[in-house]
């Protein structure tokens, strides 16, 4: 008799389990941020029919920067991009945030 075996898979380990990294930022803002930098380095040479070293050094050094962003974001929790990416999306401040004494209130 073959002993037939089925995975049990807990939900809430599953869920709380860390993403995979690379470098210390998770793997899709990492190669998003390559590709990003790497597309508009080719369109600048495309626009500016230049590929000269400057160029190349410009969004090597724009690279780093958004990686020294995400890495900053994401060095406590590994979830740090989804919360700060939730944050801009739907918790926005009102217009008289600033004007109103930093208060959220439309009163004069």
């Amino acid at each position: 008799m073959i002993d037939s075996y089925e995975l049990e898979m807990d939900d809430l380990a599953v869920n709380l389990t860390k993403p995979a990294v690379k470098f210390g930022v998770p793997f899709m803002p990492f190669f998003l941020s390559v590709c990003l930098c790497f597309f508009g380095w080719m369109l600048y040479q495309s626009i500016t029919g230049c590929s000269d070293l400057t160029g190349i050094l410009i969004f090597l050094s724009l690279w780093c920067l958004s990686y020294i962003f995400m890495f900053l974001i994401t060095s406590k929790d590994n979830f740090g991009l989804k919360i700060f990416w939730i944050n801009l999306l739907y918790f926005k401040k009102s217009p008289t945030f600033a004007f109103w004494n930093n208060t959220d209130s439309f009163q004069p």
